[in-house]
C-alpha cells in the first residue's frame, strides 16, 4: 500500500473542515439518515450533501488506508468509494478514467490496490455488485461511477442535449412497448450523440429507470390531473426526488428534474386511453414493416353463452384474426347471467403483431380448446393496398387515423397509397414523397424518414386537403386541420360466412352499412352503394354476387367505405358430414341461384343431387386425410370465384400442425402454437370424444394423478379444438413437478382408436463440456443451430447485463457449440438461458462456476448471498432468514433482486429460479411482493399456475400484515397519509380485481378492518342450505349432469362434523357434492388462521402432510367447479370464523 501511503502525504486540503476518521465519518452519516448501518441500495440514493462531500474529500485523503495490522481498512475503502461515485456525479465532464480522481485526491493507487479497495468497499462494505466487462475482468471504475448516478454536470450542459433525449425515450415509451422492446433497449437507441459517460450500460441502466420511476410517479398520483405535476408531488410526497441518481442540495439539480416530470406527465396526457369500450388503436412500424394493434378492454365482457354450456367457470379468452390465433388474453371465471356469461377483464389493454389485416380480429371466449363465441373487435381491419390508409404521428409512432375518405384535426396525415392512386385535385395541401424529403429537414423526425415504403407501397405526408383517384375513378379525399377526426364512422353489417375465405370477408346476401353510435344523426349522410365500380342498382341480380370491391359512396361521389368481399346468394347454405371411411366425406350445398362448384386438395369422387337446388360432392383424401380442403364457389361469371377453406369432415380424432401437417407424436410447447384436433362424427350419429391431459410418468396412483379432462360432442359438422389453448393446463401441469423437464401425456378417446400426444416443455438441451469451457447443443438433437441464441448470466446478479454466446462456425455455418468467457470460473453461479424471442427454447442450464464462500453459521444479509450459499442438501435453508426479513421490511434492498428478475427474465417459467419458490413458501413475503408488484395481473396469475398456491388459504392476517408495513413504509417516506391510504387502497381494489374471491366484504375488511353485518344462524341456514332457492338448490340445478370432483371429500366431511364448530348445519344430497360444498368452509377456516392450511392431510399418520403441488392442484379444480357457490359462502365463511364466538 505504499503507494496510497506516498499520495495521502502530498494532500494540500483547499478548505479548512474538520478531518474525522472513516469509521466516525460513515457512523456520522447513516445517524444523519436515521440508518444503522448499510441498506444495499444504489450509493446515490443515500443523497450525499455538498458540506459531506467536502468533508467526505478530506477523510479520504488524510487518513490511514491501512489499519495498524498493515491490513486494508474496510471502513477507508468504503469512503473512498462512497467519494469515488460522488465525484463522478458531482464533477465528471468527460474523461473516463482514473486520473482525475486522482488529481482530485492528490495522490495515486495502483491496478492491484483499486482492485482490492473497490471490492472490499463497494462489495463487502456497501454490498453492491462489482460489474464486469463483456466477456472480460471486473470493470471498477464503472461499479464506482455507476454508483454515482448520472454525470450531472453533463447533464446540464446544453450541448449535450440530455433533455431532448430524454423527452425523446418518453415519446417512444409506449411505441418500444407494442414492440416488446425493454426501457434498456429504448436508451440504448437514443443516447448515439451523447458523450460517451452516457452510452456506458450502467448509465443506460440509470436512465431507464428515471424514466420507468417518472412515469410511475405520474400514474400512481394521477399526475396527469394536475397543473402544477411537481408542486403536487412535494405536497404529497416530500422527498420523492431522493429516488433519482441527481444531486438535489442545487436548486439547478431540482429544477431539473422537474422539468423531466413535467414531460413525462405531457407524454401520459398524450397517451391516454379512457376505459370504457371495446376498441383497437393500430400502429405502423416502418423499420421492421409490422402492424400493430392495442387492443382496450371495458371492465366486464358479456358473451352468448350459458353454464350449460361448458364443464366449469374456468373460461380462457384469447384474441383472433380471422380464423387465426394471435394471442391468449389470459384464464377468467365466468358470471353465469342466464343465457349469457360475464367476464370481468383483469388487463386494461394488450397487444398483438398482425398477420393480416384485411381481417377481422375477434376475442373468443374458449374453454379447453374449443370455441364458445366470440365478439367482433370494432374496425380492426384494414383495407391496405386498396384504399388511401391515414396515420398521425405522435412522437415516434404512426398512428392509425382512418382510411378511403376522412378528416384528421391534425396538421399532417401519413397515407399509405396503393398502386395506381393518382392526385386529382389539391386544395391549400402540402404533399411529400417521404423519399425525396431532406433528411436533414426538421419537416420529421430523422427515424420517420429512413424508410419509404410499407410492404411496397408509398407513404407521402399530407397537409391540407387532397383527393386521390384510383384505376376505377373512386374519388377519395383526405382533410387535415379539420374540426374533428371522422375515421372509423363506418362498418359492414350483414350475414358473415365463418368459414375461412378468400376474400377474407364473405356475406351471405349484400351487406348493409352502418353508422357509430357516436355520429350525431344530422351527419349520417344516405349512401350509395357500388359493386366493383358500378353502381348496384344498375346491376342484374347475379351481378351482385362473387368477388366483388364494395363500396359506399356520398352525394359528393366520395368513397367513404371501401372492401374486398364476396357475396354469396341469400339462400346458400353449407354442411359437412362424414361418409363410412376416414379419408372420405360429403360437403352438400343448397341454393336456388345458378352455382358451379370446384374442389381443390381432395379428389372429388361423384355428384348427387337428393332434391331441389341440392348437390352432395362426394370427397376422398389421399391416405391419411387432410386437415382442409378448398371449395371454389363461381356464383357470377363476370368476377373472380370465391375460395372456402373448409376441414376436411373426416371421421375419429386427427392432429395437425400449423403447416396442415399431421402433428409428430412429441411436440414441444412451442409447437402447440397453429396446432389443432379435428373430432368428427360418424355420418349421421352424434358422437361424444373425450380429451384429457395428464403429467406423464407421474408416481403415484392413478386416482390421484393431476388430469384434466372434457368431453366434446360431434354432430354433422367437424370440430375444431385449438391445442395452443391447451398450453396453460399444460403449463399448470407441468409445474406439479420440480424438474423442469417434466413432460404431459395428452389422450384423445372417441369411437376410433385413441390418439395420444407427447408435449415436452423444452425443444433442445445444452451440455456443457468443461474441457473446452463451451455449450453444445446435446448430440443427435437435430436442430438448426441458428435458431438457438443462448446468453449467460450471473444468477446472484441478474442486474449485470447478460453475456450473449455466439455459435462457433464452420464455413460459415453455426455449429451449435457456444463459446463461454474465460472468467466463468472465477465467479458464480451461472445460467444459460435462452433469449427472449428465441425461436428454439432449451432447458436453462446451470454452471456453478466458482461462488462466493461463507463460513457456516455466517449471517447472510443479501438474497445475492442466498443464491451463492444455497444448496439444496447442504444448505438448502439460506433464503429463509432473508425473506423472513424481507417480509417485515418492505424497503430492503433485496427486493430489488425480484424486481430485476421480472424485468429481465420474464419470458421464463418463474421455477427456472429458486428464489420466487422460496419466496412463495413465506406468505407474509408473498402477500408483500404483490403490494411491491403493484398487484400485477400476469404475475398473480402465473405464481398460481407455477407454485402450490392456493389464494383463498392465505390468511387474511397475513395480507393484514404485509398491508401495514408497506403502508409504514410508505409513511416513513414522508408521504402524506391521505395519499397513502389512497395508494393502499387502489392496490388491495387490484388484488381482489385479480383474486375474485376477495371482492366484497373481504376487500372492505383489508382496507380498514371492517366486518359485515350479522345475520341470524337460522335465516342464513334457510339461505344457504335449506330453503327451495337456496344457494345450495341453484348449485345443484346448475350441475344437475356434471361430474363433481371428489377429491378429498371424506376428509372434508370429517373436518367439518368433528373439528369445524361451524354454525350451521351443511348437508348435501350426494355424497360426491362434499367437497364442491365444503371446501369453501374449509378454506375460510385457513385463511381466518383457526387452523393452518394442511390440517386437511394431517389424519390418519400421513406420510406426506404438506399442502405440495398436487394437493393444491385438487382444491384449486374443486374451488373452481362453481366459483358463484364458492365465493359467496368462502366470505360467509371466513367472517364467521373472524367472529369471537367462534374458536
Amino acid at each position: 500500500m505504499g503507494d496510497v501511503t506516498n499520495g495521502l502525504s502530498q494532500i494540500n486540503v483547499a478548505v479548512k473542515v474538520d478531518i474525522i476518521k472513516p469509521k466516525l465519518w460513515l457512523k456520522q452519516f447513516f445517524i444523519k439518515r436515521a440508518l444503522s448501518g448499510v441498506t444495499g441500495k444504489p450509493l446515490y440514493q443515500y443523497q450525499v450533501s455538498a458540506d459531506e462531500y467536502l468533508s467526505l474529500k478530506c477523510c479520504v485523503s488524510k487518513a490511514d488506508a491501512q489499519n495498524s495490522f498493515g491490513d486494508l481498512c474496510p471502513d477507508w475503502s468504503a469512503a473512498f468509494v462512497l467519494f469515488c461515485s460522488e465525484w463522478f456525479r458531482r464533477e465528471y465532464t468527460n474523461q473516463w478514467s482514473w486520473q482525475p480522481i486522482w488529481q482530485s485526491l492528490s495522490f495515486q493507487l495502483n491496478p492491484v490496490d483499486v482492485k482490492n479497495i473497490v471490492e472490499k468497499g463497494l462489495s463487502d462494505y456497501w454490498q453492491r455488485s462489482v460489474l464486469q466487462y463483456q466477456s472480460e475482468h471486473n470493470n471498477y471504475l464503472g461499479s464506482v461511477f455507476s454508483e454515482g448516478g448520472l454525470p450531472f454536470k453533463l447533464l446540464i450542459d446544453k450541448n449535450n442535449h440530455f433533455q431532448k433525449l430524454f423527452k425523446q425515450v418518453l415519446s417512444r415509451y409506449q411505441h418500444a412497448t407494442l414492440l416488446g422492446k425493454t426501457t434498456h433497449e429504448l436508451v440504448e437507441e437514443c443516447v448515439n450523440k451523447l458523450p460517451q459517460a452516457f452510452k456506458e450500460n450502467t448509465s443506460i441502466k440509470l436512465i431507464g429507470d428515471m424514466a420507468d420511476k417518472l412515469l410511475s410517479m405520474v400514474d400512481v398520483f394521477e399526475l396527469e390531473n394536475k397543473e402544477d405535476p411537481a408542486k403536487h408531488l412535494d405536497q404529497v410526497n416530500g422527498h420523492w426526488r431522493s429516488q433519482f441518481p441527481l444531486p438535489l442540495d442545487d436548486q439547478i439539480g431540482s429544477d431539473f428534474l422537474n422539468n423531466l416530470l413535467t414531460s413525462a406527465t405531457k407524454e401520459v396526457k398524450k397517451q391516454g386511453i379512457k376505459r370504457g369500450e371495446l376498441q383497437a388503436k393500430h400502429f405502423l412500424f416502418l423499420q421492421s414493416d409490422v402492424i400493430k394493434s392495442e387492443v382496450t378492454l371495458p371492465t366486464n365482457l358479456t358473451f352468448g353463452f350459458s353454464k350449460e354450456d361448458v364443464n366449469s367457470a374456468r373460461i380462457e379468452l384469447a384474441v383472433y384474426e380471422g380464423d387465426v390465433c394471435l394471442a391468449n388474453a389470459g384464464v377468467f371465471h365466468g358470471h353465469f347471467e342466464g343465457l349469457h356469461t360475464r367476464l370481468k377483464m383483469r388487463l386494461e389493454k394488450f397487444q398483438v403483431t398482425r398477420q393480416n389485416t384485411d381481417k377481422n380480429l375477434y376475442l373468443v371466449a374458449m374453454q379447453a380448446g374449443q370455441q364458445l363465441a366470440k365478439m367482433l373487435i370494432p374496425y380492426s381491419w384494414l383495407e391496405i393496398g386498396q384504399v388511401p390508409v391515414g396515420f398521425i404521428q405522435k412522437n415516434d409512432m404512426l398512428i392509425y387515423a382512418g382510411q378511403a375518405s376522412f378528416k384528421v384535426k391534425t396538421p399532417n396525415v401519413w397515407l399509405l397509397l396503393p398502386e395506381n392512386c393518382q392526385v386529382t385535385n389539391v386544395v391549400d395541401t402540402h404533399l411529400n414523397d417521404l423519399n425525396s424529403l431532406d433528411k436533414n429537414s426538421n419537416d420529421v423526425e430523422p427515424s420517420m424518414i429512413q424508410e419509404g415504403q410499407y410492404l411496397g407501397l408509398s407513404l407521402v405526408k399530407c397537409q391540407g386537403k387532397v383527393c386521390f383517384e384510383n384505376e376505377t375513378k373512386e374519388c377519395f379525399t383526405i382533410e387535415t386541420n379539420a374540426p374533428n377526426d371522422t375515421g372509423d364512422q363506418l362498418s359492414l353489417q350483414g350475414k358473415f360466412l365463418e368459414w375461412s375465405s378468400e376474400p377474407s370477408h364473405v356475406f351471405v346476401g349484400i351487406p348493409s352499412y352502418q353508422w357509430a353510435t357516436n355520429v350525431p344523426f344530422e351527419q349520417r349522410e344516405s349512401l350509395n352503394l357500388f359493386l366493383n365500380g358500378q353502381a348496384q342498382n344498375n346491376l342484374s341480380l347475379a351481378e351482385n354476387y362473387g368477388r366483388q370491391s364494395l363500396s359506399y359512396r356520398n352525394a359528393k361521389n366520395q368513397t367513404l367505405l371501401r372492401k374486398r368481399v364476396g357475396v354469396l346468394p341469400q339462400d346458400f347454405e353449407l354442411s359437412l358430414t362424414s361418409a363410412d371411411k376416414p379419408n372420405e366425406g360429403i360437403v352438400t350445398l343448397k341454393t336456388r341461384s345458378l352455382c358451379c362448384y370446384q374442389i381443390k386438395g381432395v379428389t372429388e369422387v361423384r355428384r348427387d343431387k337428393s332434391e331441389a337446388n341440392t348437390q352432395h360432392i362426394h370427397l376422398k383424401g389421399e391416405g391419411i386425410p387432410p386437415d382442409y380442403f378448398k371449395l371454389v364457389v363461381f356464383v357470377n361469371l363476370a368476377s373472380d370465384p370465391i375460395v372456402l377453406t373448409l376441414p376436411f369432415p373426416s371421421k375419429g380424432a386427427v392432429a395437425y400442425d400449423k403447416e396442415g401437417q399431421v402433428l409428430k407424436r412429441q411436440i414441444s410447447l412451442d409447437a402447440l402454437l397453429g396446432s389443432r384436433l379435428h373430432l368428427f362424427s360418424d355420418a349421421g350419429q352424434s358422437n361424444y370424444f373425450e380429451l384429457e391431459i395428464s403429467l406423464k410418468d407421474y408416481q403415484v396412483n392413478y386416482a390421484n394423478t393431476p388430469t384434466f379432462q372434457w368431453r366434446y360432442r360431434v354432430e354433422n359438422e367437424p370440430k375444431v379444438i385449438s391445442l395452443y389453448a391447451l398450453k396453460e393446463y399444460i403449463q399448470e401441469l407441468m409445474s406439479l413437478k420440480p424438474e423442469l423437464d417434466s413432460e404431459v401425456l395428452v389422450t384423445v378417446r372417441g369411437p376410433a382408436k385413441n390418439l395420444d400426444i407427447i408435449v415436452k416443455r423444452y425443444e433442445a438441451v445444452l451440455d456443457h463440456d468443461r474441457a473446452r469451457n463451451l455449450i453444445c447443443l446435446q448430440e443427435g438433437s437435430g436442430f438448426d443451430s441458428s435458431k438457438i441464441k443462448p446468453q449467460l448470466f450471473k444468477l446472484a446478479a441478474p442486474e449485470e447485463r447478460a453475456y450473449l454466446l455466439d455459435s462457433r462456425r464452420s464455413e460459415n455455418a453455426a455449429t451449435g457449440d457456444y463459446e463461454l468467457p474465460r472468467q466463468l470460473e472465477d465467479t458464480g453461479p451461472w445460467l444459460v438461458i435462452p433469449q427472449a424471442g428465441s425461436k428454439i427454447s432449451f432447458r436453462p442450464k446451470f454452471i456453478l462456476g466458482r461462488p462466493q464462500k461463507f463460513d457456516v453459521g455466517q449471517v447472510l444479509k443479501h438474497i445475492s448471498q442466498a443464491v451463492m450459499a444455497y444448496h439444496p442438501q447442504f444448505c438448502p435453508d439460506a433464503f429463509t432468514p432473508i425473506i423472513a426479513c424481507m417480509a417485515d421490511k418492505p424497503s430492503h434492498s433485496s427486493w430489488q433482486y425480484f424486481i430485476t428478475l421480472k424485468k429481465q427474465f420474464y419470458h421464463l417459467p418463474l421455477t427456472t429460479f429458486q428464489a420466487w419458490g422460496e419466496l412463495v413458501k413465506q406468505p407474509k413475503a408473498l402477500c408483500l411482493a404483490i403490494l411491491k408488484f403493484d398487484a400485477d395481473a400476469g404475475l398473480i396469475a402465473r405464481l398460481e399456475k407455477e407454485y402450490p398456491i392456493v389464494w383463498e388459504l392465505i390468511g387474511i392476517e397475513d395480507w393484514r400484515y404485509a398491508i401495514e408495513h408497506y403502508k409504514s413504509d410508505l409513511l416513513e417516506a414522508k408521504l402524506p397519509e391521505a395519499v397513502v391510504t389512497q395508494v393502499i387502497g387502489g392496490l388491495i381494489d387490484r388484488i381482489c380485481t385479480q383474486i375474485g374471491v376477495y371482492e366484497g366484504a373481504y376487500q372492505a375488511y383489508l382496507k380498514d378492518g371492517s366486518k359485515p353485518q350479522a345475520f341470524p344462524t337460522q335465516i342464513m341456514q334457510g339461505l344457504i342450505i335449506d330453503n327451495e332457492d337456496s344457494w345450495y338448490q341453484k348449485l345443484l340445478q346448475q350441475h344437475l349432469d356434471a361430474k363433481w370432483p371428489e377429491k378429498y371429500d371424506q376428509e372434508l366431511r370429517r373436518w367439518f362434523n368433528f373439528d369445524s364448530n361451524f354454525n350451521l348445519s351443511i348437508h348435501t344430497f350426494h355424497r360426491h357434492h362434499q367437497a364442491v360444498v365444503l371446501l369453501p368452509i374449509y378454506a375460510a377456516a385457513v385463511a381466518a388462521g383457526k387452523l393452518d392450511s394442511e390440517a386437511l392431510f394431517n389424519k390418519n399418520n400421513r406420510v406426506n402432510n404438506k399442502l405440495d403441488a398436487t394437493k393444491a392442484f385438487h382444491l384449486r379444480t374443486i374451488r373452481d367447479f362453481d366459483m358463484d357457490w364458492f365465493k359467496p359462502m368462502y366470505q360467509f365463511a371466513v367472517f364467521q370464523f373472524l367472529n369471537k364466538d367462534i374458536k
